[in-house]
Parts: structure tokens; C-alpha cells; sequence
């Protein structure tokens, strides 16, 4: 077998992974993992132990293996518990299916499902397994956003556990259940080490199913809206209330399947009537087919951020939102401020520097109307606190919307 020196680290985190293992056997665990990472090719076990160089005893390892499956999930908590070490005050989770294909009519669980990725050959269904997988995403210094796969739970459809055998006792759930289950475990241990949970998925778990349970423990869930989801219009304004309750929904019924296949891509062009935002942004010439847009860094672009007609609308809704949801405490207002715009809290110096620009600006604003108000030997209307409030705090968006971590995509 290969002798080998791991670093103290991956000691350390081995040793914290296998501590819920038979002591026999936990040792074992290092080398998966180190053939798991070396591993090329098929993702097997046998490409698995080849990596990490065993050859002798490798039955040992398969055997190993079984149990070692019956405890992922455990696991998998001791391994969240691990990673919220790096990952700030708010924990990303990504839910997504993830099919593994299988040969052989005898393979258990194994059954026909959609495949996501067809590629040239255009395969729409393939035979296999479909795992409900859950990862942990977070911001690497050299490779930016990734996500860790934390725990993959097999989906088995209806029709597939007649094949399982009896004493495996296993029960149909659909995927959104599996997810829904799985994830408030995990919210729970990182609300415990005092984190803010949030999930990522696609359009496919947007439904009540998976929704509902989570928003009902406090995770925000950022999803994708179903194609076939069933919308309607915003209900008219009634003058005069009848019986019942007011109506919830308009009558007519909004269909987003003809838009689910783009993204505002594509858009109607008078080519003699051009958008100056769009020019200042190196909108493309309708008028010729080029093959690279470009791409340029000039003042009136930065000029256009924060002086702009459209940009000082767009600002005061912004302060309008945060008045409502957090009310007039200024401190509350910029921290809700950077959740929305940055998806993050701020520091404590970003805290007390916005603190001191809101104070700065209403004590400008004031000055400026006392002012006016001077010249116009009264007769010019006052501002009153709420103006000033919400105008200070609209020159504060103004300012996020002007920063690279808004302006500029990783």
C-alpha cells in the first residue's frame, strides 16, 4: 500500500468526518477521500481506490463502503458543521436533481427519467438514478462562486418501488418533499451556530411542496417561476364593495410559457430612434453585424450612475421599499439597504461611514432649504423631517448603486 504524509489539516478534518464511525474501520475514510479527489475518468469506486493506491485489501474498502453509505447523512451534518467556518454570517444552499446512469435490469431504484443534459445526441430520457442533491455554495479566492455537494438523497418514482424489495420498507416521496425535509435539518444546525439560511433552486421546486415549509422556518428561497405556473392579472379597483370577499386575482390568465424560452433577448429596434442610456453603455449599432460588442470604461457613464433622471427615480423607490419594511431607524435602513442591493450585511465601517453620510446629507438639505426659503421671503414651501429622511437616504442608494459590487458581475 502506498505510505503516504497527509497535511495536518486534512487530518484534522478527516479525523472530525470519521469520528461517528465504528473505530475499526474509521481510518479507512482518509484514503476514500484522497482517491475520491485524485480520482480521473469514471467516477467508480474502483477508479476511487486505483487513485489512492490500494491494492491490497481493497475488498475491505468495499465492504466498508455500505455502512459508510447508511451514515451520509450524518455525515453530511458533521460536514456543514465544518464548512460554516468559512462561510460568513449567511449560509447559500443550492438544490438541483442529479441523474447517475446505471446498466443492467437488476440495478435497484434504477428506473427511466428526463435527462438534463442531452447533449449532441439529443438522449431526452436516460436509465438510472436520480439524486435530489443539496450543496453549499461559496466564494473561492481563484475559482469565484462554487458549490460543495453536501448530501444527495435517491428520488425512486411511484411506479419503481414495486421492484424494490419489502424489506428495505422504502416509502414513495416526491423530490420536493425529499428536498423540504432534508433542508430544514440543515437550516436548523446553521441557525444554531447563529447563521441566516438561504436556499437557491430551480424552477422546478417552485412549488407549495417545497415552499411553503421553508418559508415557514425563515429561509428565503430565491427560485425561477414555473413555465406552467397559473397567474392571473391584478384585480380592478372596485367603488362600491359588494358581498363576499374582494376578489385576489384579475380575470385574466397570464401565460409565461411563450417567455420561458428567453430572457428579453430579443426586442423591437427602430434604428432611427436610438435610447441615449443605451448609447452610453455601448449599446450595439443596429445598422451593421458585428461580431464582438464593445466594451468601454468612460466618465459619462459614472456620470450617468449617479445624476440621471432615471437613476434618482429608481434611488427614491429603493428608499420608499426600505421606509416600509424596516421603518424611519436609520441604522436598520442601511442594513436592509445592503441586503437588498449587495446580498450582504455591512461592516461595521461600512455601518458607521453610511451613518455619517445620511446625518451629512440631511444637515446639507436643511441648510440648502433654509436657503431657499431665505430668498423667497417665505413663501417657499419647508421641508419636513420625512422629506429630509428619505431624501438622505435616497442619496445613500444612489451610492450603492454606484459601487463595483453592484455595478460589476463576478
Amino acid at each position: 500500500m502506498v505510505q503516504y504524509q497527509p497535511p495536518m489539516e486534512w487530518t484534522q478534518w478527516v479525523d472530525w468526518l470519521a469520528a461517528g464511525l465504528h473505530g475499526q474501520n474509521r481510518w479507512r475514510l482518509s484514503l476514500i477521500i484522497t482517491g475520491i479527489l485524485f480520482a480521473r475518468g469514471r467516477r467508480t469506486v474502483t477508479t476511487w481506490l486505483r487513485a489512492a493506491g490500494i491494492q491490497d485489501d481493497y475488498a475491505g474498502y468495499y465492504y466498508f463502503l455500505q455502512p459508510l453509505a447508511r451514515k451520509a447523512k450524518h455525515l453530511a451534518g458533521r460536514l456543514l458543521l465544518l464548512m460554516q467556518l468559512v462561510t460568513g454570517n449567511r449560509v447559500l444552499f443550492a438544490i438541483d436533481d442529479s441523474p447517475t446512469k446505471r446498466y443492467g435490469p437488476q440495478v435497484q431504484g434504477a428506473g427511466i427519467h428526463h435527462n438534463p443534459t442531452p447533449g449532441p445526441a439529443g438522449q431526452k430520457y436516460l436509465y438510472g438514478h436520480i439524486w435530489v442533491t443539496i450543496s453549499l455554495v461559496i466564494r473561492h479566492p481563484l475559482w469565484h462562486t462554487i458549490g460543495l455537494p453536501l448530501l444527495g438523497v435517491m428520488y425512486v418514482r411511484a411506479k419503481d418501488i414495486a421492484n424494490i424489495p419489502r424489506r428495505y420498507k422504502w416509502r414513495f416521496r416526491t423530490k420536493l418533499q425529499l428536498a423540504a425535509k432534508q433542508m430544514l435539518k440543515f437550516a436548523e444546525m446553521a441557525k444554531t451556530a447563529g447563521k441566516t439560511v438561504w436556499v437557491v433552486a430551480d424552477g422546478a421546486y417552485a412549488n407549495g411542496p417545497f415552499i411553503k415549509p421553508l418559508r415557514k422556518a425563515g429561509i428565503t428561497v430565491v427560485s425561477r417561476l414555473r413555465k406552467n405556473g397559473k397567474l392571473f392579472t391584478v384585480p380592478r379597483p372596485v367603488k362600491k364593495r359588494g358581498r363576499g370577499q374582494p376578489r385576489k386575482y384579475g380575470a385574466k390568465r397570464m401565460y409565461l410559457a411563450p417567455r420561458a424560452a428567453h430572457r428579453l433577448g430579443y426586442t423591437f429596434v427602430k434604428r432611427n430612434r436610438k435610447v441615449p442610456m443605451l448609447e452610453t453603455f455601448d449599446v450595439p449599432n443596429p445598422d451593421v453585424s458585428i461580431a464582438q460588442r464593445d466594451t468601454t470604461t468612460v466618465a459619462p457613464q459614472a456620470l450617468f450612475l449617479l445624476n440621471s433622471q432615471f437613476t434618482q427615480q429608481q434611488a427614491m423607490a429603493f428608499a420608499r421599499r426600505i421606509d416600509q419594511e424596516v421603518g424611519s431607524e436609520p441604522g436598520a435602513q442601511v442594513d436592509r439597504a445592503f441586503r437588498l442591493a449587495l446580498m450582504r450585511l455591512p461592516s461595521a465601517t461600512e455601518q458607521q461611514t453610511s451613518l455619517e453620510y445620511m446625518s451629512r446629507t440631511a444637515t446639507q438639505l436643511l441648510a440648502a432649504a433654509s436657503h431657499v426659503e431665505a430668498e423667497a421671503d417665505g413663501s417657499a414651501p419647508t421641508l419636513t423631517d420625512k422629506q429630509v429622511a428619505m431624501r438622505s437616504l435616497a442619496s445613500l442608494c444612489v451610492v450603492l448603486f454606484n459601487v463595483n459590487e453592484f455595478v460589476y458581475v463576478d
